[in-house]
């Protein structure tokens, strides 16, 4: 049975380079593009090979960079276009570094949403190519913010957070005592108080921590 590609890539030899970085990246992202370099079997016409893939493949990029379409990616053009009308598949033109700043598409692929690889492959364009062939837009996943320098405060300890336990209602009920009425403040008439080192000093620091 014949392999089935995610995505066949058209391209002009003098792209190659390029083309290969992308081909990596995409793998890497558990897509299986299909490359002529990488995928045509030695003593055998890749002509055929080139028509199969074209013919079964889910999508298809075409690239354009400095030097334009070349003359065998404009045939292969012209063939992934037939599959796009008879087949649905989604054809992605994709601008090269070293693009004109107005490319000179052909008409058919011109109308078509392309991406934007211009100002380099970065991983926003290739999450977009990712994006186009499987009609699934990529998560990106967010890095967590490194905590930094605590903020200019007055209160006499640093937070325990995590390290407090089994506080929880009493944290709980000293919030809700304070906020009540909007601004307020701990005051006399409502003290805390008890025996030292039962938190009389820590919940209302923990708390202050919580609340800035």
């Amino acid at each position: 049975m014949a392999t089935v590609y995610d995505l066949f890539l058209s391209h002009n030899s003098e792209d190659k380079p390029a083309v290969r970085e992308i081909s990596d990246s995409l793998k890497r992202r558990r897509l299986k593009p299909w490359l002529d370099v990488e995928n045509l079997t030695p003593g055998r016409h890749w002509q055929d090979e080139a028509e199969e893939v074209i013919r079964t493949c889910r999508a298809a990029a075409v690239f354009v960079g400095q030097s334009g379409i070349g003359p065998w990616e404009h045939e292969e053009m012209r063939a992934l276009l037939d599959g796009a009308v008879r087949r649905k598949i989604p054809i992605i033109p994709v601008l090269l570094p070293g693009a004109p700043t107005t490319p000179d598409l052909p008409l058919f692929l011109r109308q078509r949403t392309w991406v934007d690889l211009r100002n380099g492959i970065t991983a926003d364009g290739l999450d977009s190519i990712v994006w186009g062939t499987t009609g699934k837009k990529p998560r990106r996943k967010e890095k967590e913010p490194k905590p930094g320098p605590l903020p200019l405060h007055n209160l006499p300890y640093p937070p325990l957070r995590d390290l407090l336990k089994g506080r929880d209602e009493e944290l709980r009920k000293l919030s809700e005592s304070l906020e009540a009425g909007g601004r307020t403040a701990i005051v006399q008439h409502k003290p805390l108080y008890g025996l030292g080192g039962i938190g009389t000093t820590r919940l209302p620091v923990e708390h202050a921590w919580a609340s800035r």
